[in-house]
Formats: C-alpha cells, structure tokens, sequence
C-alpha cells in the first residue's frame, strides 16, 4: 500500500484529537450558538442522528418556538441562517444558486436572504481606514462621508471625494469579520464531516461544498479581486459604450478597502418608478444581453451575479455593471464540451449528447445506471427533435441538463451551475423588461460562433495541431521513461500501489486503536513517574522540585486522558457503528 502523510491538518480533518480539540475548545461558544440556533428553528434531528448530543448535552433540551413551528421547513432554514451572522447569509445565498445541491422550494426560500445589517459607527471604519492607509488619509481624501449608503454583512461602502475631486465610493470590510469568518468556515468544516460520514449517499460531497464556499467567501474578503475583475471586464469593453463598468482608483485600493468610480444612474431594480418608455426598455435589455452573452460564451470570463441590483442605468441606456466580486470561468474544455451538447442535441445526436454530459459531468460511468442515464438523455434530444441551432434556449437547456445530473445524484460543476445562475437571470430581467424580446435571437450569434470554434476548419486544424504535439511529446520522452522504468527494477526499487474498495474501514480503525494504545502508554508513564517522584517527597523535609514534577505529571496525565476521551466520543459520533 502506498505511503500515507498526516499533518496537522490531515488530522484535524479526519477527527484526530490534536487540531479537532484545541479548535473545537477555541470555538466552543460559537459551536455552542450555531447548534442552540439550529435546534431551535426545527433541525434537532441531525444532532439525534449523529449524537452531537454526547458533548453538546444541553443543546437538545432548546425548544422550538411555537411561531417557528408553523413556518414551512426552507423558512425556517433561511430564518437560522439571518440569525447565524455573515457566514452563513453568504453560504445561503449560494446555495439558493445550487438547484443541482438543494430542493428547489429551499433554494427560492433562500434567496430570500437579508444582508442589510446594522451599521458599523464610522469611528470603527475611520480606525480601519487609519490602520489601511495610515498618514496617506488625510492626503488622499478631501472628504469621507460619515453615513453609509449601504451595509451589508461583510462590508460597508461610504461616499467620498478625493483630493482631485473625484467622486469615488469606498467599499470597507467590516472590523474583524475575518476572524469571525475563519471560525465559522471551521465549524462549518467539521460538521461537514459529521453529515458526510452518516449521509454517504447525499450524490454530493458536503466537505466538497463548504471548502468551495470558503475559498470563493476569502476571495471575497480580499478587494484585490474584485478590483482586478473590474479592470478586466472594463477592458473587454473598450470598444464599445454600450456596457462600463465603474473605473478602479487603485491609489486608494487595498486588501480591505475597495475604491471606484462613483456611478450616477438608475438602479435597474428600480425601472418600474423610471417611466421608462418600451423602447428605453427594450434597449436595456438588449445591451444586458449582449455583455452576458459575449462574457459567457465569447471570452469565458463572466459576471456571475447580473441581477438587476447589480446593473445601473445611464444616459442613452448604456449599462453599468456592478460589484464584480463573484465570477465565473468557462475554459476552452468546458466550452469545447458545451459546444458538443448544442451540436449534439441540434442534430439528434445521442452518442455525442451522451458524450457531452458525461464530461461536463465529470461522471464516473461505474457510479450510475447508465441505462436509466442514456433513456432520460434520449427524452432530452427528443424535446429538442427538428428544432435548429437558431432555435435553441441554451438557458432552458442547461437547467434540463442540471435536472438530468441532479435525478442520478451527479454534482455539477460549479462554474457551469454559476453560467446557468447568469443565463436564467438575465431571462428573467428579460421577461420582466420586454416579455416581446426575442432573447434566444439574441443568443444565436453567439451560440453560432461558439460551435463554429468547435466545428470550424480552423478548430479542427487546431485540434490535431494540438494532438499531434502530445504524440510527439510522447515519442520523444517514452525512452527517457522506459528508462527509468527499467532502472527501478533492476535497483528493486519497483514499487505497486494497491487500493482496495472496504479497506478504509479497517484503516481508521486500526489507526483509531494504535493512537488509542500510544495514549494510553503516555498516560501510564505519566502516572507511575509522577508516582515515584511523589513518593520521594517522604524523605524530605520541605517541598522540592521533584515534587512539583511529579504533581504537574498527575496534570499532564489527567490532560491527556481528556483528549483521549473526547477523541473517542468524536469516533463514536463519526463512525456510529463503531460504538457496539
């Protein structure tokens, strides 16, 4: 069997007591709150499942309120999660953009998310701003107004002017919401783990899901992406006025402070107040359209959040978007993959269709019922039998798609569920602006190009450019590798790496009982040198050091024997079927 490394966090992750005990006593409160708050808005059930109530004995006891218990069960989840704090108003509202992860019923509920939250008093932002910029405050800036124009969980933004000036507003992070974020991340990690262990057939990976959401929630907290992000789409824009984004004042710009133009326009949230005309209507959302569809299907670099919110209104319809801090990445292989599906399903090609979806799926053909997969595909192409290139939704066929993967318990991959969150929503803008706009028209010339850089001579040509170059760099390295092939087994140096499905079991096991026999043999030494040392103190007439060592011995054993018993608890709550 091949080698296996454990590190601290190896450790932690699999429920070993060094890291898992010292976080857990770190965040004992907070686990504490997140679980009372759970219990009391209705999901009891998951502690009785996995015996948090071992070590969260008190919790159980919390009663549901009688006004909770008449809301349906998805308010209740995004009532727990508004009370919870940022972290997880941030995590609810990315799965109410995961139909392939959540019912539906719970993704429309949490959407309903509230992030406004009380504001910060500006002494606290001064101080933050005191601490980013130092002596350059009061260089920069001419004036910073005190009073928000919005507050929303993990930041705050302020008008201000610079001293040339420039109308810019500054996004600031909330004082302290990394550390507040980096716990909640924890627990969430770790209760990840528990209803992965007692929920293996969830068809997703919990543990996968929150170490995503963590990644994509630390980009967030950091303003340089959002500032690059910016400039990038500003300059996929430059040859036209029709979409700007806001311009990033990187002078005042740092890790948690944001600066950018100030925009002064309608709010597109706003349109039904504006008394806009239909064709003032119609052109907006022709030029929404055209920046969606040219950043999803024509650069593979998107906005993945284009909800009217985020979209301002100016002068001759021009568009602005928004707060660039989420996006989305279609690379050239998804892209290639998606390309094959609208081709596929124009021409009622099942095999390339079939193709398709199993690589954008990244599916594993051994973990599903292929027949049962190949006849909902066959429904799939038929919906779509006659019906030309010209002729397609590509929003309506990727949510089919992410229904297909959703019934086999199939994860999508998340920049094609973020591509799908984009397409349906600017539909939805669409339907409500104009519901006379043509939008799969407006697809067309883009849907066209995308299959063409598929299909086209000069893709082809490209193709096998490109397989030509990984065949000759095979040739050229298969000696050099035979080589060394050949020099291992002569050396004996040949090893084999062995996986056996059901051996997992045995290993945790058996490493649970080998961590179980060292503590144990740690404990005992403890326990009878501490003894001997004590027993020495007889002959003596006054206390001595050796006796101190032997009492903080008896301390250090007890310690010991703690960890030991909490890591037992944590296997039981892990692994139930290890109790009997």
């Amino acid at each position: 069997m091949p080698k296996r490394r454990f590190s601290n966090e190896n450790i932690a992750q699999k429920g070993g007591f060094p890291m898992s005990f010292i976080g857990t006593v770190r965040n004992f409160g907070r686990y504490r709150e997140i679980l009372s708050v759970l219990v009391r808005y209705g999901f009891a059930e998951i502690f009785d499942d996995t015996k948090i109530s071992l070590v969260f004995d008190k919790i159980r006891h919390h009663k549901t309120d009688e006004s909770v218990k008449r809301m349906a069960r998805p308010e209740r989840l995004r009532g727990a999660f508004e009370e919870l704090g940022p972290t997880f108003v941030k995590l609810g509202q990315v799965l109410s953009t995961r139909p392939d992860l959540l019912p539906t019923e719970y993704c429309e509920a949490l959407k309903r998310l509230q992030d406004d939250v009380t504001q910060v008093p500006f002494e606290e932002i001064e101080k933050e701003l005191r601490e980013e910029f130092g002596d350059r405050l009061d260089s920069e800036f001419q004036e910073i107004n005190p009073v928000a124009i919005a507050a929303a969980s993990v930041g705050q933004v302020h008008r201000a002017v610079l001293k040339d000036g420039s109308k810019i507003v500054l996004k600031i992070l909330r004082p302290h919401i990394e550390k507040t974020i980096d716990a909640d991340i924890e627990i969430l990690r770790s209760l990840a783990h528990v209803v992965e262990d007692h929920n293996p057939d969830l068809g997703f990976s919990p543990v996968a899901v929150v170490d995503n959401f963590g990644r994509s929630l630390k980009k967030e907290l950091d303003f340089y992406n959002e500032a690059k992000n910016t400039d990038r789409f500003t300059a996929m824009f430059q040859d036209t006025d029709r979409v700007n984004f806001a311009k990033v004042y990187w002078n005042v710009t740092t890790r948690r402070v944001l600066g950018l133009q100030e925009i002064e326009g309608l709010e597109l949230s706003h349109w039904k107040t504006a008394d806009l005309t239909t064709k003032q209507r119609k052109t907006i959302v022709e030029n929404v359209a055209y920046a969606v569809f040219k950043q999803c299907l024509e650069v593979g670099f998107f906005h993945a959040d284009p909800h009217p919110g985020n979209i301002m209104v100016l002068p001759g319809e021009r568009i602005v978007f928004l707060d660039c801090g989420m996006t989305g990445h279609l690379d050239p292989h998804t892209a290639r993959d998606l390309a094959d599906l609208l081709y596929g399903v124009a021409k009622s090609d099942i095999d390339r269709v079939t193709q398709a979806f199993m690589s954008l799926g990244n599916v594993d053909i051994s973990s599903v019922d292929e027949r049962a997969m190949r006849q909902d595909i066959q429904e799939f192409v038929d919906a779509y039998t006659n019906v030309g290139l010209e002729q397609i939704s590509l929003g309506g066929m990727l949510r089919q798609f992410l229904d297909g993967m959703r019934r086999h318990h199939l994860s999508t991959p998340t920049d094609i569920v973020m591509l799908i969150k984009a397409l349906s929503t600017l539909e939805g803008m669409a339907e409500e602006l104009d519901p006379s706009f043509d939008l799969v028209a407006t697809s067309q010339p883009f849907v066209t190009a995308l299959v063409k850089r598929r299909y086209s001579v000069a893709g082809i040509k490209e193709r096998i450019t490109e397989d030509v170059r990984r065949w000759a760099n095979l040739v050229e390295t298969f000696p050099t590798e035979i080589s060394k092939i050949l020099a291992k087994i002569r050396g004996n140096k040949m090893s084999m790496a062995l996986h056996h499905e059901g051996l997992e079991h045995l290993t945790r096991s058996i490493e649970h009982a080998s961590r179980n026999i060292l503590m144990a043999l740690i404990i005992a030494g403890l326990l009878v040198g501490s003894s001997i040392l004590v027993h020495t103190q007889r002959a003596a007439e006054s206390v001595t050091g050796v006796f101190i060592l032997g009492i903080c011995g008896f301390f250090v054993a007890g310690f010991c024997a703690v960890m030991l018993l909490f890591n037992n608890i944590r296997a039981v709550m892990r692994h139930p079927k290890h109790k009997n």
